[in-house]
């Protein structure tokens, strides 16, 4: 069972406190460590209006499935050398995508993506010839930014372009409520807006294929990837490809988590706390406990009987 540590361990940010997303503490390393975020997929939904002190509430969301995002070393892509300066690898599903992060902020080197296209599978790989800037950094309410995307996108031999612009703006702040998550927590809303023309070539005949991409993230301090994403992604030419949904972490990468095969009471205090957290066990009779506590990726940090 998973109570509400992290409530605790960010509860010195209040819900009308201004949140400033930095490299260091929203970004996984460089290089990162082999980190896993798994979230919890819902069926899409128009994200509500942004602005300050909002109560962003995501509680009836129904579960329809789950997605993993790992991010690692760059060098694990068999043909990394291709992509310049990239240091670390995001995976998820069958899309590599490479960043690097920069004084400008987070941004995309390049990608590896898989398209089937008239039932077979077509290799991309996408090469930024200026790295696109997909969040810039540090960021707060009303920062916004723009930058042009540009590349080449290779399939075998053949050779095509991308051409377009991605915008973004830090939209709204607040408290953001989830299922099965005690308590409300402090947000940064961050809205991307991606639109370009991406020439996939076949058979030496590149095809412009229309990408747009609408995003809604919202990060809370300390976490190395966004508490909840609502998202639109279309490719649209002679294949239309629509990816659009509401993803969360229901089960924190900081937290604690209860390991027991007796009744055992559990309680914070207090809660939520500036800097010091009191843990309660009301354990049963000569049974004793271990307590272990990680940081956002993964990494123990305490371990205390």
């Amino acid at each position: 069972r998973y109570s509400s540590f992290l409530i605790a361990a960010v509860g010195c940010f209040s819900a009308q406190a201004q949140i400033t997303l930095t490299a260091t503490d929203n970004v996984p390393g460089v290089p990162p460590p082999v980190s896993s975020f798994t979230y919890t997929k819902a069926a899409f939904a128009a994200a509500p209006a942004g602005g300050p002190d909002q109560v962003f509430d995501y509680t009836t969301l129904v579960s329809t499935g789950t997605t993993t995002f790992e991010w690692v070393d760059p060098t694990v892509y068999s043909n990394s050398s291709v992509f310049t300066g990239a240091q670390m690898t995001s995976i998820n599903g069958t899309d590599t995508v490479m960043y690097a992060v920069t004084d400008a902020g987070l941004e995309r080197v390049g990608e590896f993506k898989r398209l089937i296209v008239f039932g077979q599978p077509v290799d991309l790989e996408i090469v930024h010839t200026d790295n696109m800037l997909e969040l810039a950094l540090p960021l707060m309410y009303n920062d916004q930014w723009s930058d042009a995307v540009i590349g080449t996108v290779t399939s075998g031999v053949d050779t095509g372009n991308r051409n377009g612009l991605i915008q973004g703006v830090a939209d709204g702040f607040g408290e953001l409520t989830l299922p099965g998550v005690t308590g409300a927590l402090p947000v940064l809303r961050v809205f991307t807006n991606l639109q370009e023309i991406i020439q996939i070539p076949i058979g030496g005949s590149p095809t412009d294929v229309t990408h747009k991409r609408k995003q809604y993230d919202y990060y809370t301090p300390y976490l190395k990837m966004p508490i909840l994403s609502v998202y639109s992604d279309s490719l649209i030419s002679f294949v239309n490809v629509v990816d659009n949904g509401i993803r969360w972490m229901n089960t924190n990468p900081v937290g604690m988590e209860e390991m027991t095969s007796v009744p055992m009471e559990v309680g914070l205090a207090p809660n939520p706390a500036s800097d010091n957290v009191v843990v309660n066990l009301d354990e049963a009779t000569g049974t004793g406990a271990t307590l272990f506590v990680s940081d956002a990726t993964g990494r123990m940090v305490i371990t205390e009987r």
